[in-house]
């Protein structure tokens, strides 16, 4: 028997993409590849179409292309949108949205005003006016 068989190292699950952007006009994700069989760890790619649905995208997914290959999706690129964050925000802002309208259309029910009388004066003598030093009676 040979022993010096060359036996690549099994991988450890799909290839990941790091520092990763969605390119929504494309439907394509691009970022930093590692643990790929033949591109090397470090190298910038984009993937054919995605085809898994472009809300539910988000870090630490495994997503598929439209051709099959398979990606774990690491952290996204600094200030880029994850999709799927971004649709959650959409519909929290929609059922807001909703909720308010919603409270706008029901008749506010007015409870009947009452008048507040205002207490009775007491009544209070004026104090008559300090007279005038000049007008003081010796």
């Amino acid at each position: 028997t040979d022993n010096n068989i060359y036996c690549p190292p099994l991988q450890a699950g799909p290839p990941i993409i790091s520092s990763w952007r969605y390119e929504s006009s494309k439907g394509v994700i691009s970022g930093v590849v590692s643990n790929h069989p033949t591109i090397s760890d470090g190298d910038r790619i984009t993937t054919s179409p995605i085809k898994s649905d472009p809300s539910n995208i988000n870090e630490n997914l495994v997503v598929q292309t439209k051709s099959g290959s398979k990606y774990k999706l690491s952290n996204a690129a600094w200030g880029a949108p994850i999709p799927a964050v971004a649709e959650a925000k959409k519909k929290e802002m929609e059922a807001a949205a909703a909720a308010k309208k919603k409270a706008q259309k029901q008749p506010v029910s007015k409870a009947p005003s009452r008048q507040i009388q205002p207490a009775a004066a007491a009544a209070v003598k004026p104090k008559p006016a300090a007279a005038k030093p000049s007008e003081q009676k010796i």
